[in-house]
């Protein structure tokens, strides 16, 4: 049965963690409804996947929220584990620690055990375990940096440090706000093409909304091109935060080469793509990171 609910009303009802698996809501002063997925509620703030957007967590504050519809089989108080990479494809790369690009490529890991700690500079990102530090078993104290990648429960993992190292002649500069040991999770892509994100220069905190598990990387006036309906509109009213291509660059790892390129703008995606004999997008009305990362998962 589908129910339109004020938001404070329903929020109120029940204490700091509620999910919704399909719903669609209603910013104030936007006249155009989004419907929305995985929405979460917890302390003061949504999470939710708008359909204009799958390949990306969009956030808002209850106080922009006017209501909501949903069926009420959707509704749970309980929060379910949910996927927080956009990768349609299983990688195949086996668990462990690579010392190597070499040994990545030839997907033989040693056998030292690794295990990840959220990063401190998380707070530019998604979900807190999308940048984190590896520390070899038995030694906590200091984290590994000399390491080209982990992977961690069939999560890849790579280093920043590497990145650095194996960029593509000419790739534009990185923010040296995230440290060489931190390891960025692979949110997207194939085998053969990995992509992650990375801030293209220092990124104001102020521009970070909390939300459970990791926080969003920009309430962005504008997610780097046109996005339709009310999400642009809500993304332009600064209700709804979203990772923007203009905060947060684009990085793949491209095995074959052996070396990363990065996307400092949509000419540079478009570049990329025509190198893989693959359509490129309209810059005005295409470029943002869901379509991105949606992508990358097709090349």
């Amino acid at each position: 049965m589908k129910k339109t609910i004020l938001l404070l009303t329903l929020f109120a009802s029940f204490a700091n963690a509620q999910y919704i698996k399909e719903a669609t809501i209603k910013l104030k002063k936007i006249e155009e409804p989004i419907k929305v997925y995985d929405l979460r509620y917890i302390d003061k703030l949504i999470s939710f996947r708008a359909e204009d957007l799958p390949n990306a967590l969009a956030t808002a504050k209850v106080k922009h929220i006017e209501d909501l519809k949903f069926d009420s089989i959707n509704y749970s108080i309980t929060i379910p584990e949910l996927k927080q990479t956009y990768n349609t494809e299983n990688f195949t790369y086996p668990n462990g620690a690579y010392e190597t690009l070499e040994s990545f490529i030839a997907k033989t890991p040693s056998d030292k055990i690794m295990f990840p700690k959220t990063h401190y500079k998380a707070l530019y990102y998604e979900y807190s375990n999308d940048l984190v530090q590896f520390f070899e078993q038995g030694k906590t104290d200091f984290p590994i940096k000399n390491y080209f990648a982990v992977v961690h429960n069939d999560e890849v993992y790579l280093n920043v440090k590497a990145i650095m190292n194996n960029r593509a002649d000419g790739n534009g500069n990185l923010s040296k706000d995230i440290p060489n040991n931190g390891f960025l999770r692979v949110k997207a892509g194939t085998d053969d093409f990995l992509y992650v994100e990375m801030p293209m220069t220092k990124t104001s905190t102020t521009f970070l909304v909390g939300v459970a598990g990791g926080l969003t990387a920009g309430v962005a006036s504008a997610a780097g091109g046109a996005i339709i309906g009310g999400v642009a509109s809500g993304l332009s009213n600064g209700m709804i935060g979203i990772a923007s291509p203009n905060l947060m660059k684009g990085i793949v790892l491209d095995v074959e080469k052996k070396e990363y390129d990065i996307f400092k703008n949509c000419k540079d995606f478009n570049t990329f793509l025509e190198a893989q004999s693959t359509s490129a997008i309209d810059c005005d009305k295409d470029y943002n990171i869901s379509n991105i990362r949606g992508i990358m998962n097709k090349i």
